[in-house]
């Protein structure tokens, strides 16, 4: 099923939400974007950072971002992380008006992996050159 279709079957703020969204993502630099059913996950450098779950009427999305999250409003909350979820944030979007704040927050988690994949492979260049 493409975005398009599921799409169609959500309520037309979602719609618009949906759009919105991806158009601010596409954005950030070196990320990737990929579609699976009624799901977007968007990676840099392979390693996720959100998942945007499209429901009928409103969006999960689920972040990663350790203690590291600025969340002055309490728009997210904590979820355990799974053997099939690494995501360890979660939010629900049902407002166009909540949209800088989603982003912000998607941002943050975007800079929280970058920041982590960037240390880790500079440790694993540390480790081979001694």
């Amino acid at each position: 099923m493409s975005l398009e279709d599921v799409l169609e079957n959500v309520n037309y703020n979602i719609e618009k939400i949906v759009v919105e969204l991806r158009k601010r993502i596409e954005g950030i630099p070196g990320i990737t974007e990929t579609v699976d059913k009624s799901k977007i996950i968007y990676q840099y450098s392979g390693k996720n950072f959100c998942l945007i779950n499209i429901k009928k009427d409103y969006l999960e999305i689920d972040f990663k971002i350790g203690n590291d999250l600025v969340d002055p409003v309490a728009f997210s909350w904590k979820i355990g992380r799974t053997k099939r979820s690494e995501f360890d944030n979660r939010m629900h979007m049902k407002n166009i008006f909540d949209i800088d704040v989603v982003f912000n927050i998607i941002s943050q988690s975007y800079n929280y992996t970058a920041k982590n994949r960037d240390k880790s492979s500079s440790n694993q260049k540390y480790r081979k050159k001694y």
